[in-house]
C-alpha cells in the first residue's frame, strides 16, 4: 500500500485527505494511512471479533474512527459471510478456486450480517467528511462495494483496491470487470501488483486529476518573515544556493522551498531582525511528495538562538498546506526574534513556506 500512496502523491499530486478503508480486519495498515492522510481514517469491518481488535489497536490515535458493518452493493439485505481459518481471507463470496491456490485455508463458520453501502455508511454517520480515498479489500467483493458507493464517487479522487485476474470466490469480479466499471466512472488504472496467483492490488485515480490549490487565506497581522534570514541544519542534491531562504521568499508551490540531507531531527530557523510579539505561525508543508516526513515537526521559540520554547509538537500527524490545510500554531503575544522548526525523527526536512504573523 505504501508504494501506491507514495506513486499517488508523487505522480498525481492527489493529497489523501480523508480516507475510507472497507476490509480493514485489525488495522494492518493504519500507519501507513497515517502516514498520508490529512483527516480522518475510517476503518469498517464486517466480522465483530475482528472489529473488537481494530477498535483495540486504534485506541487513542487521533482521527482513527471504526465501524463493524458488513460493505456491499445495497443496504438492509441479510447477507452470508465466509470467516475464513486464517482470518484474512473472509469474504462475503464463497470460496472456489481459492481453495486450489491455498489449500492449507479452509471455511470456519458461516454468519449472517445485515447489509450496509459505502453511501450509507458515509451520509448517515459522516455527511460532512468527503473522503477523496477509498481502500477496499475485500477478497473479491469490490465491485459490490463500488456499486454501493456508485452516487458517491464524484467526490472520490482514488481507488486502492484489492483485484484478481481469476475467480478466486464464487461470483467474484475480475480486475477486466473493476476496470471497465470504474473506466465508466472516469477512472483509469495507474498502477498494478499481483502475485504469482494472479492476485494483488491496483490503483485506480481519476482521469486529469489535477491537484486542487485552495485559495490563500488572510492571516490577521503582518508576515514578518518575508526576506529574513534563515538557516537550516544540512543541504542536500536537492537543496539550491541560499536554499533555507526557500521558506520566507513570500512563494507557495506546493513542492519544497528548501530540503535537508536525510540526518537526525534536521532543522530549519529564521532569524526575524528584531522582537515581534507573535500570534501565529502558519507551516506550509509540501504537497507533491512525501508530506508525511514532516509529521514529526516541533515548532520553538526564542529571544536568543541558545534559549528556545517549544510552542508546538505535532507527534506524527500528517499535515498539508495549499491544500488549504497547513498547520497552524496559536502563539498569544509571545515576545520572540528566532523561529526554528525541527523533525523529532531521522527524515528530510523540506517545507514549502513558513509565514510568521505579528500585529505590528
Amino acid at each position: 500500500m505504501e508504494e501506491a500512496l507514495d506513486y499517488l502523491t508523487r505522480t498525481f499530486g492527489v493529497f489523501v485527505k480523508n480516507v475510507l478503508n472497507v476490509g480493514a480486519y485489525e488495522g494492518r495498515h493504519v500507519e501507513v494511512l497515517r502516514k498520508y492522510c490529512l483527516g480522518r481514517i475510517v476503518l469498517v469491518e464486517a466480522v465483530p471479533e475482528f472489529h473488537e481488535r481494530l477498535a483495540h489497536n486504534i485506541k487513542g490515535k487521533p482521527n482513527l474512527f471504526s465501524i463493524n458493518a458488513l460493505c456491499s452493493e445495497t443496504p438492509g439485505i441479510l447477507t452470508s459471510f465466509y470467516i475464513s481459518s486464517n482470518e484474512e481471507s473472509s469474504s462475503m463470496l464463497e470460496f472456489s478456486r481459492h481453495k486450489d491456490l491455498y489449500p492449507h485455508i479452509q471455511v470456519a463458520r458461516v454468519d449472517n450480517y445485515c447489509s450496509e453501502s459505502v453511501s450509507s455508511i458515509i451520509y448517515n454517520r459522516f455527511p460532512e467528511t468527503i473522503f477523496n480515498v477509498l481502500v477496499l479489500e475485500t477478497q473479491g467483493a469490490a465491485l459490490q462495494i463500488l456499486k454501493g458507493a456508485d452516487d458517491y464517487l464524484c467526490d472520490v479522487e482514488a481507488i486502492y483496491v484489492d483485484v484478481s485476474e481469476v475467480m478466486i470466490y464464487d461470483n467474484s469480479h475480475i480486475l477486466t470487470e473493476i476496470l471497465l466499471y470504474l473506466q465508466q466512472k472516469d477512472f483509469g488504472m495507474k498502477w498494478l501488483k499481483v502475485n504469482p496467483n494472479l492476485h494483488g492490488y491496483a490503483l485506480f485515480v481519476r482521469n486529469n486529476i489535477k491537484s486542487k490549490i485552495v485559495a490563500s487565506k488572510q492571516f490577521k497581522g503582518t508576515n514578518v518573515a518575508v526576506g529574513k534570514s534563515a538557516q537550516q541544519s544540512s543541504t542536500s542534491k536537492f537543496s539550491t544556493p541560499n536554499d533555507a531562504n526557500g521558506a520566507i521568499n513570500g512563494q507557495k508551490t506546493g513542492s519544497y522551498g528548501f530540503h535537508t540531507e536525510i540526518e537526525d531531527c534536521p532543522w530549519w530557523k529564521v532569524d526575524l531582525h528584531d522582537t515581534y510579539e507573535i500570534t501565529e505561525i502558519v507551516v506550509f508543508n509540501r504537497i507533491d511528495a512525501a508530506a508525511h516526513r514532516s509529521s514529526s515537526v516541533i515548532v520553538s521559540i526564542g529571544t536568543d538562538e541558545f534559549n528556545w520554547q517549544i510552542v508546538h509538537n505535532q507527534q506524527g500527524v500528517v499535515f498539508g498546506g495549499i491544500d488549504g490545510n497547513p498547520l497552524r500554531v496559536s502563539v498569544p503575544r509571545e515576545r520572540a526574534r528566532f523561529v526554528k522548526i525541527q523533525l523529532a525523527t531521522k527524515d528530510y526536512l523540506h517545507l514549502d513556506e513558513v509565514e510568521i504573523y505579528s500585529e505590528i
